[in-house]
């Protein structure tokens, strides 16, 4: 496969990159006021605290809980939250309810694959960092194969050193990173991806192991082949090469092995837009009102002193600071004190006012608000289990979700799973007969089992129920001419994505009735005469 010189790639960079400049401020203070030990854009030394100029910690405190219960509430960690089902594809072509249900089953099987990679792997750990930047702006997942007994490795890059290009219709269609990595690591790194060591590498990896080197990672879009160029660049001049731009890694991928998922996306915009964003200008207003506070109450602890300018003092340096001393002429009249305590504004009853307001603004806009306050009247269960559910429901862009996490996570894991040639056996069990699997929502889909996908299922089962209590008051008789009901149960185990073994297929409910109709023919059989009772 052709990949782009390396010229014209350093040049799509660059026109991102600038692209992705505009966005500095903004995601600098995103970051600031949400997760400051996370803020890569301010220059610090490891381990030093990067939070002296926040004051408040609402945003916080908010952010972390939402990464907390988002992880709780999307991918339980531990567990199996979701499974592959037949799309609508395959729904529409099958010639029998029967042969869908083999074709569920077999992917039940290549569920339980895809979550022993994932339990096995980095994932969970990865989704928590994942999150952080999912709130601010959009999630970034790299998907490599894994390193010893890991069938696949997780990397969640920040998004500090990423950028973004978009297409016509704002799909992520190129993703550049630029980082820097020590020159001993490079080769065991990029080892099972094809390194190729270019002239002079060795050398500098004898002479400089620890150096750090200034490196790209580029996946970009063949429109022409419809697959994902990925190539490793070095951005350093090594010894007598020609250039300053060293390419070491060429690959290609069916599906991008990235994983790029906004919260929400604005058109024309290669960078998506959190709640932290939509809560930023509220955190810049507290953050200055709980800063003038605190200098209002160091004044009202330790005042400024008015002080006679008697010619003993000398004021030429006198500061507007708690415990400092201003020269005036008089103190209360001719016969006032000579020294005494300057009224500042120490009540400052209505920041409380300015931070409760913005604290709440704050807190629902990061879902923080989802349990109604401790005081205040009694609250009722139901109370406390509808602002839950609503919380849940209004949480999360659960499309989005769907369309650019939950189906191209799956996808790259059944593509691993073919690669390491576990399909084929599980295909051959079941007796099915596909060449791929594409998680794509017509061939095959993904049904999410997780708290806040389940919300949804369970407002439709109560739609479900809700009115076959209706019919049901018409008669039984009237509801099971008029309905399918030996079909409701199976609805009811789909729509809450429970594993298909447990359901019977038509053959095995049709000879469960013929068996039932024999015994009932024979307790109806006559018998002999003289036989005993």
């Amino acid at each position: 496969m052709a990949h782009d010189p390396v010229p014209r790639i350093i040049e799509r960079s660059r026109k991102a990159w600038a692209e992705k400049d505009m966005w500095m401020g903004t995601l600098q203070d995103a970051y600031q006021y949400a997760f400051p030990g996370r803020n890569l854009y301010l220059e610090a030394s490891p381990g030093q605290l990067k939070s002296e100029v926040t004051y408040d910690s609402t945003l916080v405190s908010s952010a972390q809980r939402a990464i907390n219960q988002y992880q709780t509430e999307l991918f339980p960690p531990g567990e199996d939250w979701g499974m592959l089902v037949p799309g609508r594809l395959w729904k529409a072509l099958a010639v029998s309810e029967d042969e869908v249900t083999k074709i569920q089953r077999m992917l039940d099987d290549v569920s339980k694959i895809c979550f022993g990679m994932l339990h096995s792997s980095n994932f969970d750990t990865a989704m928590s960092e994942f999150l952080a930047d999912w709130l601010i702006s959009m999630g970034t997942l790299l998907a490599n194969p894994g390193q010893g007994d890991r069938m696949i490795d997780f990397c969640c890059v920040p998004l500090y050193q990423l950028a973004f290009e978009s297409n016509a219709y704002g799909h992520t269609c190129a993703v550049y990173r630029n980082f820097s990595m020590k020159m001993r690591d490079i080769e065991p790194t990029y080892r099972k991806l094809g390194f190729k060591a270019p002239d002079g590498f060795e050398k500098l990896e004898n002479d400089k192991p620890d150096d750090p080197i200034a490196m790209m990672e580029v996946t970009y879009l063949d429109y022409e082949t419809e697959r994902w160029n990925y190539e490793v660049i070095i951005k350093a001049h090594l010894p007598g090469a020609s250039s300053n731009f060293s390419r070491v890694v060429e690959k290609d991928y069916k599906v991008c092995p990235w994983i790029v998922t906004p919260y929400t996306k604005v058109a024309g915009e290669s960078l998506g837009r959190g709640p932290v964003m939509q809560a930023l200008p509220d955190a810049r207003v507290l953050n200055k009102t709980k800063e003038l506070t605190l200098k209002a109450a160091s004044l009202a602890i330790f005042p400024p002193m008015m002080v006679l300018d008697d010619g003993v003092i000398n004021f030429s340096t006198v500061k507007l600071t708690p415990g400092a001393t201003i020269p005036v002429a008089r103190n209360d009249g001719s016969l006032g004190p000579s020294i005494k305590p300057l009224v500042t504004g120490e009540n400052f009853n209505v920041s409380d006012l300015v931070i409760s307001d913005h604290q709440a603004i704050v807190r629902r806009t990061m879902n923080d608000d989802a349990l109604p306050p401790q005081s205040g009247a009694v609250r009722s269960a139901t109370e406390y289990m509808a602002r839950m559910r609503d919380g849940m429901r209004n949480s999360a862009p659960r499309a989005r979700l769907l369309t650019d996490f939950f189906r191209p996570l799956f996808q790259i894991l059944v593509n691993r799973a073919e690669e390491l040639g576990l399909l084929g056996p599980v295909m051959q069990k079941h007796g099915v007969n596909a060449s791929t699997i594409k998680v794509d929502g017509m061939f095959t889909d993904i049904a999410v089992t997780s708290p806040l996908f389940q919300s949804r299922n369970l407002d439709r089962l109560d739609a479900i129920s809700a009115a076959l209590q209706l019919t049901l008051g018409l008669g039984m008789e009237v509801t099971a001419i008029g309905l399918k009901v030996e079909e409701i149960p199976k609805e009811v185990w789909d729509s809450l994505g429970l594993p298909s073994k447990y359901v019977r297929t038509e053959e095995e409910r049709n000879q469960m009735q013929q068996d039932a109709a024999q015994v009932m023919a024979a307790q109806q059989q006559p018998q002999p005469t003289g036989a005993p009772a």
